[in-house]
């Protein structure tokens, strides 16, 4: 990386770099920066970092224009995910050194970080002047024109994503290895309904930048969409094993990744994690609507369920006619009693025993309830349906096909299961069934 800089080393722990070197292979340190502050920060011992920082603020007392130190303190920072003071260091290096290309790179990237910043804004405008600056230092820099194009694909972004997508596919032309474009390209996919390829493209992200908590979270919510549930819950299961080595990750990232985790769990049935991490999600992000409206809805879905449950419990009891003609066993030999009141009779047998050894009254009242009622047959004795997915087959797969084709496999999912009245079940296995056939 720092082949304008004679006999660099790597400012944590020490060890010569190579002139190409973007990152030290003995100790994880970024040399030229690719991904989130926080990202790096995670790759890295925190506290041999902090060492370093000390030891560079310390040259920097004596020599306060010493280059190396300068940016040494800079990369320190950065590696230690502390943006403010990086960006200050950068800008020192720039001034005393103008003509290294990757001080200008490294700028700009500190300056993009998390993508939160704002497009035409000021630091925006830095950032992209940076990178013109290491361009003309430098035509040959792969890092920067892939940059290049990052920052102007994100520009046409909500305008036109298509045209943001070219613009993402050059840079990876250029710099294949920079996950930051491959994460911009998922989620350009993702914005035109291309979601097979907007999970191809995380897990290319994925793969160069392991680190970075959003990409799990954004991942997760797609193979959702998909009903890849098992590969959505391993996703955030590992975005949430790296919130903990990642404190200082932004409120909206964590409430993507607990609302995509609430999301996968109801859908799975785990009604108490998905409620937590649900309000999880809207603590982080109050402001949010959609994490909001969800919320709302998985609420509702508990508590129907709640109730359904609850008036089948009261609605599956019915008169029992003959009770009255038992009526003295219950009061003389309440266990007698029980042999007349047709199902699971041993084991209401066993349990009025017991009642009535230690207490005779709820003996008699357990013996009571049991003759006046008995489990309603109108449900469970109702002949089992055949399956939707035999007996009903799509009226229009055109349609269905048109939505794989485009890569929304919920969408043809939905339209399967409107046309036949299949599960949710049979209509996944139907629509992969057919992609397989459709290649």
């Amino acid at each position: 990386m720092n082949r304008n800089i004679q006999a660099f080393e790597c400012p944590n722990c020490g060890a010569p770099a190579a002139p190409n070197a973007t990152q030290c292979e003995f100790c994880s340190t970024t040399f030229l920066i690719t991904n989130t502050l926080s990202a790096i920060h995670a790759q890295i011992d925190s506290k041999a970092m902090s060492e370093a920082i000390e030891k560079w603020r310390n040259t920097l007392k004596n020599e306060p224009n010493d280059l190396t130190a300068n940016y040494s303190l800079g990369l320190s920072y950065a590696n230690a995910g502390i943006r403010d003071q990086a960006l200050e260091q950068f800008r020192k290096s720039i001034g005393i050194a103008p003509e290294i290309p990757e001080f200008h790179v490294n700028l700009a990237m500190a300056l993009q970080d998390d993508g939160s910043l704002e497009v035409q804004s000021e630091g925006w405008i830095e950032a992209k002047n940076a990178i013109q600056n290491a361009l003309r230092l430098d035509a040959d820099f792969a890092e920067a024109k892939g940059l290049a194009y990052l920052f102007t694909g994100i520009e046409l972004l909500e305008s036109d994503p298509s045209l943001a997508q070219i613009e993402f596919q050059n840079g990876l032309e250029c710099a294949p290895t920079l996950a930051i474009l491959w994460g911009n390209l998922a989620h350009c996919c993702k914005q035109q309904g291309k979601n097979i390829e907007a999970i191809r493209s995380y897990k290319q992200a994925i793969r160069l930048c392991p680190t970075r908590v959003s990409y799990f979270a954004s991942i997760a919510n797609l193979l959702i969409e998909q009903i890849e549930l098992e590969d959505a819950l391993e996703a955030t299961d590992e975005g949430l094993r790296l919130l903990e080595t990642q404190p200082n990750i932004d409120s909206q990232t964590k409430a993507k990744l607990y609302d995509a985790r609430a999301n996968v769990k109801w859908r799975m049935g785990d009604s108490n994690e998905a409620s937590l991490m649900s309000k999880n999600a809207i603590a982080h992000d109050p402001q949010n609507t959609e994490i909001i409206g969800r919320n709302t809805a998985y609420k509702t879905s508990f508590d129907s369920a709640a109730k359904e449950d609850f008036d089948f419990d009261l609605m599956s009891m019915e008169l029992n006619p003959i009770w009255f003609a038992y009526f003295p066993f219950a009061f003389a030999a309440p266990p007698i009693a029980i042999l007349f009141t047709g199902e699971n009779k041993a084991k209401k047998f066993f349990i009025n025993l017991i009642l009535c050894c230690f207490f005779y009254v709820p003996g008699i009242i357990h013996a009571l309830y049991c003759l006046y009622t008995r489990p309603n047959q109108q449900k469970t004795d109702r002949p089992p349906q055949k399956s939707s997915e035999s007996s009903a087959q799509p009226t229009n797969e055109a349609d269905i096909q048109a939505a794989i084709r485009a890569g929304r496999k919920l969408e043809a999912i939905k339209i399967y299961r409107s046309q036949t009245g299949a599960s949710l079940a049979e209509g996944k296995r139907a629509i992969e069934e057919m992609m397989s056939k459709m290649g």
